[in-house]
């Protein structure tokens, strides 16, 4: 028996099952030592009892059963509870260290005075039969120095005389593989299959589908709580141990129901362990293991064909890359997949005779088919190039006018489909993160060629991304898509909670794309609660409206938000704009204005300007209706009468002057440069070198005619 890692780390979703595990041996201990001063049916024996079942249900609950062993030789306390944790535990490490002093020890000598080695009480049992079996553990002990008595004999037929069937004792006398140095809870499953199995013929009153179930529980009982595959490949390779005492027609028989009462989750690492001794057997077993275990393994393949095993393909594969199975015994999913492996490495070793071939199938869409099946292998190994080179030749083919151009249609179709529904997708989506300018620029390529199906993830990703400079990708393809991508844009944009960075990025996608549906979509985000949406969608719907936008735009001059009304003054400047409307607000804005009236902000004030020298620019006959409202502006005293002299006006800042030097220098005529010239020797160096700059474009301007 050799030894094993008792103490495992218990879950914190268990931690609540360490305190029932330490009342529950307690009360064990005690209970053994009333029940063997008095009689079964003892009153305070059977509170003891009684109460001990109790505290069982509670630690049992959810499990199948609960196990007891007590390890030969080595420390006193050296008790492992098993089936309550994911694995075995070590009393002495799981008890409080002055509980397990002090009961550990009194444990051990039980099970050391029995010769036993561990017992199995299965969750299910009723509070008769563990009544019974706590009574016949207390009566039958040997007498120090007794040989004769054969424990395991007389505790069998004590317990099958109480009628005792959901309790399995494994005692010394019976342990099997000693001689195989196997881990201890090895030797215990395999005594105790041996020994639960050869009870079986012994219930002459059930008929043989009863036997059945009840072999299938035994197994299954034993087999389930091990979770650990190389148990479970011990097990297997040592069943010969105990088949001699069985009477099966089949001498494999016991293995293959042990195979098929293995749980899901282990059947793939079982056989992975399985592979390992094929690969490099223990030289040290006497026992056939190659053989054995290739028998084995051939059986644990059969269960892996259940495609609910998890991990079932990538161990078959496993397998067969290591030449332990053959093509043909891997399920036929799977041939084709390495058969997709085969035909890519043969691509690309002779790519250009590829190339060439495929051009030449326009009329062949069932011969194109075994191309387009390798793209999603191409791309998993980085080939972007030679999965665009496909893709594209069959999409040139769907867009040609011969026959079969639907039958290549629908192959690209299944070609995007496939991609972008597989984790491939989030992997090109790495490569965009990770990848340098190159691989950029080309998984760009693919994204986009990827067409409708890609483009659900691909505003997902967008949407959800903190990284810049990936979003600043994702949006170029996007952009690379073009109008297949607004129904999706529009549909995240209408969903509730959409981040305002995630709608700017959007809104700037539309806008590049452009049209009727675009601008509608973009119109709605006019009046979204953030500014900075708000400011986005003014840019966007310029791009995607023009000269339509103007109403809008005037409307978001009255926004509570200056930035908003200053990104709508350059957009209507940039739109030279000629409605009567929008020159009234933007000269509104930069007017004389008296000293108890509030001045705009300056930046606004600014902004106007500008939009003003576009909108002259653009329109030189508006410029007469300009040029003396910036004048006035910008020198409070022209204009004035003798009695307007005396109206107190207020004076705009320096900053807001020095644009209106650049508009008038921009626009202005001779009236204009009369003030300009004044400007140039002002006190101010801001407004003397800014006039002096417009006094040049005015010249400029003057030769240019000329």
């Amino acid at each position: 028996m050799t030894g094993e890692a008792a103490h495992q780390k218990i879950p914190t979703e268990d931690l609540h099952l360490r305190n029932l595990v330490h009342h529950w041996i307690v009360s064990l201990v005690k209970t053994l030592q009333e029940t063997s001063q008095y009689t079964a049916d003892h009153p305070e024996a059977r509170r003891c009892t009684a109460a001990l079942y109790q505290q069982l249900q509670a630690l049992v609950r959810g499990k199948a059963e609960v196990t007891v062993l007590a390890k030969i030789g080595g420390d006193p306390k050296d008790v492992v509870l098993d089936g309550i944790f994911p694995e075995a535990v070590n009393l002495a490490a799981l008890l409080p260290q002055a509980v397990g002093d002090l009961f550990l020890p009194k444990l051990r000598e039980y099970f050391d005075r029995h010769r036993l080695l561990a017992w199995s009480i299965k969750a299910d049992i009723p509070q008769q039969e563990f009544e019974a079996f706590i009574a016949v553990l207390s009566a039958v002990a040997p007498a120090p120095g007794d040989t004769n008595t054969s424990v395991p004999t007389e505790t069998g037929k004590a317990l099958a005389a109480r009628g005792v069937s959901r309790v399995s004792l494994v005692f010394m006398d019976e342990l099997v593989g000693r001689d195989r140095q196997l881990p201890w809870r090895v030797e215990i499953a395999l005594t105790r299959l041996r020994k639960d199995l050869r009870m079986i013929p012994l219930f002459k009153s059930r008929n043989a589908r009863e036997i059945r179930q009840v072999k299938a529980q035994v197994i299954d009982d034993i087999i389930r709580p091990l979770r650990r595959a190389d148990l479970i490949k011990a097990i297997l390779l040592n069943c010969d141990l105990i088949l001699k005492d069985l009477q099966e027609a089949n001498p494999e028989a016991i293995e293959l129901e042990i195979i098929d009462h293995l749980p899901p989750a282990i059947v793939g690492h079982t056989a992975l362990e399985l592979a390992k001794e094929l690969g490099s057997p223990d030289p040290a077993r006497t026992t056939p293991q190659p053989e054995r275990a290739r028998r084995l393994l051939r059986a644990v393949v059969a269960r892996l064909h259940d495609q609910a095993i998890p991990g079932a393909d990538q161990v078959l594969s496993h397998l067969f890359e290591h030449r332990l199975l053959t093509l043909a015994e891997l399920p036929r999913h799977l041939q084709e997949a390495i058969a997709t492996k085969q035909f890519a490495d043969e691509y690309l070793a002779h790519e250009p005779q590829h190339v060439e071939r495929l051009c030449a199938l326009r009329d062949d869409p069932g011969a194109a088919a075994t191309y387009a099946q390798i793209v999603p292998e191409l791309l998993r190994r980085d080939k972007y190039m030679a999965a665009l080179t496909i893709l594209r030749g069959i999409e040139s083919a769907a867009a040609g006018n011969s026959p079969s151009a639907p039958t290549f249609a629908a192959l690209l179709e299944s070609i995007r489909a496939a991609v972008a529904g597989d984790d491939l997708f989030h992997t090109l989506v790495e490569r965009f993160r990770t990848g340098s300018a190159g691989v950029r620029q080309k998984v760009v390529e693919v994204l986009a060629a990827l067409g409708k199906p890609g483009i659900p993830p691909l505003i997902e990703a967008l949407v959800g991304s903190e990284d810049a400079e990936l979003r600043r990708h994702l949006v170029a393809a996007l952009i690379q898509i073009g109008s297949p991508v607004l129904w999706a844009v529009r549909l995240v944009l209408e969903r509730p909670g959409v981040s305002p960075r995630a709608a700017r990025d959007l809104l700037a996608v539309l806008a590049h794309i452009g049209g009727a549906e675009a601008s509608h979509t973009v119109r709605r985000h006019l009046h979204h609660p953030d500014a900075g949406v708000r400011e986005e969608a003014i840019a966007a719907l310029v791009k995607t409206s023009g000269r339509g936008a103007e109403n809008d735009l005037l409307s978001s001059l009255k926004d509570q938000e200056p930035g908003v009304r200053r990104r709508a003054f350059l957009c209507l400047g940039s739109l030279g704009s000629s409605d009567p409307r929008v020159l009234e607000f933007l000269c509104g804005m930069v007017r004389r204005r008296q000293k108890n009236e509030a001045e705009e902000d300056d930046r606004l004030q600014m902004q106007a300007c500008q939009a003003l020298a576009e909108i002259g620019r653009v329109v030189p006959s508006i410029r007469s209706n300009i040029q003396p409202v910036l004048i006035q502006a910008l020198d409070p005293e022209s204009g004035k009468g003798l009695l307007g002299r005396w109206s107190p006006t207020a004076m705009k800042s320096d900053a807001v002057r020095a644009a209106i030097c650049t508009t008038l220098g921009q626009i202005g005529d001779t009236e204009a440069a009369e003030v300009l010239i004044k400007l140039s020797k002002d006190k101010s160096p801001l407004l003397r070198e800014r006039a002096t700059r417009a006094l040049r474009q005015f010249q400029d301007r003057l030769s240019r005619r000329s």
